[in-house]
């Protein structure tokens, strides 16, 4: 029981001892504005801070220890050399600091914070021209070029390692963007931020407009007021934004059928319309082609949007093509398949106008694929009955509006089929009435 009150004890004291090193903590004041952390480097244990001017900077350290050691490095802790700070209390201020070492205070725990200081007047960024180019493959993102002076900010970790601290830029410019589902584009603005030096760097979000760019940086110069500034001419923009899509036009009051699986039946009337970013893109070419034979059948049409009827059986391909103005740049995002069903009809031989509404009540033919049609209905006298040009529609047993007597007639139709066949039926058609309905017959 002692041996384990020990061991608690012993444990109480440890987490004691951990928790006063974690609020120990160092405060950086002195030169021109505010010191900044620009990293605080955790795997390293090593906080880096800018800066601006050496005059009165001051690094105090505040733990729960009131005796502190300072120690100093210019490239590894190994070799640090012990320096003096003024001690009160559980704080110490080490004063005459230099710019290009790292500091620490050691406590008595083994548990050791360092710090690195960087005077960043003397790494100011120089920003004195700026370009943005297409980048060699074109198309896919722009090249930012310049001149300045970028010094490089480096620091030694504890072990040794030198490493650069990234200064971040940002780039601003404007681009377009679709609204919310639908085929406009909005006018953006846009702010990207770039890491470590921006000259001879590529930007993979490339802009859809004519734009300017301006370069500003770095951020850490933006945080002691002396950030730089620098704009582009203008960039002619060549990379293409594209929506396309397809609409299904009604003529005539047919009906567009199609099959489960996606067959339609002649004649499909499709408009095609695409949109971009004008004036950028300005050349829209539109292929459609039989899909078995490309060279026997192929329409090329020469704009943003075109109407096409499909008459003709097979498996068809739509193509866009769309290029920027310079021609460097091409979208062919978007495709589209359609088959168009072989031609096939057929007519009843018998119905009953009036019996039954809904059920086999009017002459209509089933059909697959017919481009155009005409049909007639004669009694057995070779009088027209009804005449008809839609096969969507059918003859309903009337004649000024009144049921014809039942009994034999004779339907004669033509159609031409997207098999591009002019085919005909003639035949017979059985009227079938029960006598309570016989009133409303005219003949």
């Amino acid at each position: 029981m002692f041996k384990k009150r020990l061991i608690s004890i012993g444990f109480l004291i440890i987490l004691l001892l951990v928790s006063l090193n974690v609020c120990a903590q160092y405060t950086v004041t002195g030169g021109t504005g505010i010191p900044l952390l620009a990293e605080q480097n955790t795997n390293n244990d090593i906080d880096v801070y800018l800066v601006y001017g050496m005059s009165g900077v001051e690094i105090s350290y505040t733990s729960a220890s009131t005796s502190h050691q300072w120690f100093r490095y210019k490239t590894k802790a190994l070799d640090a050399e012990p320096i003096t700070a003024e001690q009160n209390g559980t704080t110490s201020v080490l004063r005459n600091v230099e710019e290009g070492y790292g500091y620490f205070v050691k406590e008595s725990t083994g548990f050791t914070k360092y710090i690195w200081i960087i005077d960043y007047s003397k790494y100011q960024v120089e920003l004195t021209n700026f370009q943005v180019s297409e980048k060699l493959s074109g198309c896919s993102g722009v090249k930012l070029e310049g001149e300045g002076n970028i010094a490089l900010l480096h620091y030694f970790t504890p072990m040794g390692n030198q490493t650069v601290l990234d200064r971040k830029f940002e780039l601003k410019y404007t681009t377009l963007e679709w609204a919310e589902d639908s085929y406009f584009l909005n006018s953006i603005p846009q702010t990207d931020t770039i890491q470590g030096n921006p000259f001879d760097k590529f930007l993979n979000n490339t802009p859809y407009t004519d734009t300017n760019f301006t370069l500003s940086g770095d951020l850490f110069a933006r945080h002691f007021g002396v950030e730089q500034s620098v704009s582009s001419d203008l960039y002619t923009a060549v990379a293409l934004l594209v929506k396309a899509d397809t609409t299904l036009i009604m003529e005539d009051d047919r009906v567009a059928k199609s099959s489960d699986d996606g067959v339609f039946s002649a004649p499909l009337n499709i408009r095609f319309t695409a949109y971009a970013n004008e004036p950028v893109a300005n050349n829209f070419t539109w292929k459609i082609y039989l899909v078995e034979d490309s060279a026997q059948f192929t329409v090329n049409f020469r704009g943003s949007e075109f109407d096409y009827t499909f008459e003709k059986e097979g498996k068809y391909k739509a193509e866009l093509t769309v290029l920027d103005r310079t021609g460097s740049c091409v979208n062919t995002d978007y495709s589209y398949d359609f088959e168009i069903s072989k031609f096939f009809w057929d007519a009843p031989n018998v119905f009953s106008p009036g019996a039954s509404p809904g059920i086999n009540d009017e002459f209509k033919i089933t059909y697959e694929s017919i481009v155009s049609f005409k049909g007639w209905i004669f009694n057995r006298w070779g009088n027209e009955i009804f005449h008809w040009t839609n096969p969507d529609l059918g003859w309903d047993g009337k004649k000024g509006g009144k049921y014809v007597a039942p009994g034999v007639y004779f339907y004669v139709l033509e159609a031409k089929g997207s098999d591009g066949k002019t085919h005909k039926k003639t035949g017979s058609i059985s009227i079938l009435r029960s006598k309570t309905e016989r009133d409303e017959i005219i003949e």
